[in-house]
């Protein structure tokens, strides 16, 4: 318009906002279509209508640690949005919209599709996608994330899933059940206050912090988590509980397995019980069940009987020992666990007495 090409901030914010109507952003000729030295805010208000971002247009923020976000009910993001050392925000405006993560169309009534495309197309620091008066987010094709490491999921209405998610970091700020066996996360932390999580990984990863959610905390849920191969391991985050739910279940199910609790770190069961399974353990944190049972297992794929409960007879005997040797558990990694009931399932299929072997100096 007379000679501008479109909107720069070079000292300070854009705000952009439709009351009613849809926004476009074309390609002009300029470097960057939409650019501010701090942050920049687009909002478009009306009900199911659009942000366009046309191909070849480009949305620039260099502010690091700035917040910027795009609310609107239907966007088609085909250009660029590159907030390299800052955070990208993508909400529906109006309220209990659903989130469809993986749909190449924008044909679905009150849902906001993105396609991993589109996702695609946004590189920042950090990408949070949903808020507390969402509906639910479902996860219909694949998405990889391939221009940001960290992810974040909120939803008034739950997290799940028919296809994988594959992320670096990924921070769930909702109940969620990502069963996924594609999945594949490097570091998992999540938070809910109306449900539990469970997710399961292609591989190893760690419970730690993500986007401001330390360690994965349900107060009104269970905690379970799967890792097809590869470690678990749970970190000490600043939080007081590291993993906290009505029940827990860690599960590092491949061969030689391993699952870790690191020192420092807490895993707390405060209603139900705990279940730790893996072929490897580092319990060198603390394991509070607040008087609940605790089960410490093997993990058990079906064996030559296909039957996991029976083909828990081939296994060897429970071996404890302290000392350097190669191990499953320590007496002090025992005495960590605060709970009651402590469950050492093995034996030689025949109900045979469980061994506890302790080395040079120490007692049973």
């Amino acid at each position: 318009v007379s000679g501008l090409e479109g909107v720069l901030a070079s000292n300070g914010n854009v705000i952009l906002s439709a009351v009613d109507g849809d926004i476009t952003l074309g390609d002009t000729a300029a470097l960057n279509d939409l650019s501010a030295s701090t942050t920049i805010s687009v909002t478009v208000e009306g009900n199911e209508r659009t942000f366009v971002l046309a191909p070849g247009a480009r949305v620039e923020s260099l502010f690091n640690a700035g917040f910027n976000t795009f609310r609107a009910d239907k966007m088609q993001l085909e250009g660029t949005i590159s907030v390299p050392t800052g955070l990208v925000a993508l909400l529906p405006h109006n309220s209990n919209k659903a989130l469809d993560l993986g749909s190449t169309t924008d044909a679905a009534p009150n849902t906001l599709e993105l396609s991993d495309a589109e996702l695609s197309h946004v590189t920042a620091d950090t990408l949070r996608i949903g808020h507390g008066v969402t509906g639910p987010i479902g996860i219909s094709s694949n998405i990889t994330m391939t221009s940001t490491d960290t992810l974040r999921l909120t939803a008034g209405g739950g997290i799940t899933q028919t296809a994988p998610l594959q992320v670096a970091n990924l921070a769930l700020a909702s109940g969620a059940s990502l069963l996924n066996v594609g999945n594949d996360v490097d570091v998992l932390s999540a938070q809910s206050v109306t449900g539990g999580v469970n997710f399961v990984d292609a591989d190893g990863l760690t419970i730690g912090s993500v986007d401001f959610l330390n360690g994965m905390t349900m107060n009104n849920g269970s905690v379970v988590v799967t890792a097809s191969t590869g470690p678990i391991t749970v970190i000490d985050t600043s939080a007081t509980d590291d993993v906290r739910g009505n029940s827990v279940r860690l599960n590092a199910e491949g061969n030689e397995g391993v699952l870790t609790v690191q020192s420092g770190a807490r895993v707390r069961v405060y209603n139900t019980w705990g279940e730790l399974y893996a072929d490897k353990m580092i319990l060198n944190g603390i394991i509070d069940s607040a008087g609940k049972a605790v089960t410490i297992a093997l993990e058990t794929d079906p064996g030559p009987r296909m039957d996991t409960s029976f083909d828990q007879g081939y296994w060897g005997d429970p071996v404890i020992r302290s000392g350097p040797e190669p191990r499953v558990a320590t007496v002090a990694e025992i005495n960590a666990m605060q709970g009651r009931v402590l469950k050492l399932l093995g034996g030689g299929g025949g109900g045979d007495d469980v061994v506890i072997e302790l080395g040079s100096g120490g007692r049973a």
